[in-house]
């Protein structure tokens, strides 16, 4: 947990390149979707009753979503294309891209 606490301290609101989160745009399992907007990477969260959230760097590919996750985008188990939720309490879990 002390890692995600200095994670969350590192999260600053920074322009996104475009060309650079491409790859991450687009929706995840559970319906979140993820997009560009005014040089700034959001996502709305049907979880959280179409909340959306302003993602916050940390590091290439890696942000703060909201006051419990950070998501780590990337490959998972092989070929299967996603992210990685990292909570505030520890939990990992890994949410799929659908489309």
């Amino acid at each position: 947990p002390n890692s995600w606490y200095a994670n969350q301290r590192k999260a600053v609101d920074q322009p996104v390149n475009p060309s650079a989160v491409q790859a991450y745009l687009g929706t995840y399992q559970g319906g979140l979707k993820f997009y560009v907007k005014e040089g700034s990477l959001y996502c709305e969260n049907p979880e959280r009753g179409g909340q959306i959230f302003k993602l916050r760097y940390i590091s290439p590919g890696f942000f703060q979503l909201d006051e419990n996750v950070q998501v780590k985008f990337g490959r998972q188990q092989g070929s299967a294309s996603g992210m990685q939720f990292y909570w505030s309490d520890g939990n990992i879990s890994f949410k799929e891209k659908i489309q």
